[in-house]
């Protein structure tokens, strides 16, 4: 319980301290997207990946959070499933056995119109993820299949997203530096198999069981420390306990946007950011907008926004 406190009511604080501007870190980790290939055919199925490298050995240095939005070309491909596994030790780097530890608690969803919006958060100890994590892994693996020729399907991490936020061990802000944040792949259109790559296959069929045990775990997490989430605020609680999408009506007036996410302005004067799923420029500023959205960590998503 004293970790789960700490780590709810530190991670808020990272938060806020986020949509603030603070100023990260100056030794920065690195990272990067890339995919597990450069060209496929229709129906095969391929990988997508987030990694972070350069974490350093320092105390406090290694990652115990992150919140972050991807595109993809909907057209051309469908989101099969997620992992929090990294592929080359088999291990989620956030997830350790630990005494006093309440789990790792993450999830992934569609954010509508081509994205993805995907949260972790660790509850290891700082001591013990600077003892076991690993200096490079990837955090976030993303299986698709494609579905229509294309030259280049685009994958990209969305930097300017004011949501953007990796947390280190000792629940601050982690200072990022990026390495590629876009990722292409080529789809041809004979001869897939629909066959998924090697080592992927379990994630497209185990994603629902998975993404059940996960749930049901941070149901009972989030159970027992419901008295700190209390406390701390609803940043962490909103999501991982929820076992539907809650729809409610989104109005207001667009005051400021940035990248696929926008700052709505309601009748009553507060204010709120909202993601889209698709990319928002200054002619949108001054706009009305109106649609139905769903909380996730501190946005809303809005799949259908229209604007007036």
């Amino acid at each position: 319980m004293r970790v789960f406190q700490a780590k709810a009511a530190a991670l808020v604080v990272s938060l806020a301290a986020a949509s603030s501007c603070m100023v990260p870190a100056a030794q920065a980790a690195t990272v990067s997207l890339t995919s597990s290939a450069s060209a496929v055919a229709v129906g095969d199925v391929f990988t997508v990946r987030l990694g972070i490298a350069d974490l350093g050995a320092a105390s406090g240095s290694s990652l115990s959070g992150f919140d972050i939005a991807l595109a993809f070309d909907s057209s051309a491909v469908s989101w099969l499933g997620f992992s929090f596994d990294d592929a080359a030790s088999g291990q989620n780097q956030l997830d350790w056995p630990e005494a006093g530890s309440f789990g790792f608690l993450g999830d992934a969803f569609d954010g509508g119109a081509g994205s993805i919006v995907a949260f972790g958060l660790s509850g290891n100890s700082a001591a013990e993820l600077d003892a076991q994590q690993a200096d490079a892994f990837d955090f976030l693996t993303l299986s698709f299949q494609a579905l229509a020729p294309t030259a280049s399907a685009l994958f990209s991490l969305d930097t300017s997203d004011p949501a953007l936020l990796f947390v280190d061990s000792d629940a601050a802000r982690l200072g990022v530096a990026f390495g590629s944040t876009v990722a292409t792949v080529a789809i041809g259109s004979g001869g897939g198999t629909g066959v998924p790559e090697p080592g992927s296959a379990w994630l497209v069929l185990g994603t629902l069981g998975l993404l059940a045990a996960r749930r049901h775990a941070a149901r009972r997490a989030l159970g027992a420390g419901a008295a700190a989430l209390a406390l701390a605020g609803p940043a962490l609680a909103a999501e991982p306990a929820r076992t539907a999408p809650q729809l409610a009506p989104v109005a207001g007036t667009v005051v400021q946007v940035q990248g696929q996410r926008m700052k709505i302005k309601a009748a009553n004067g507060s204010e709120r950011w909202a993601t889209t799923g698709t990319p928002l420029t200054a002619q949108h500023v001054g706009k009305r907008v109106r649609g139905e959205g769903r909380a996730v960590g501190d946005t809303v998503l809005i799949a259908k926004p229209v604007f007036e």
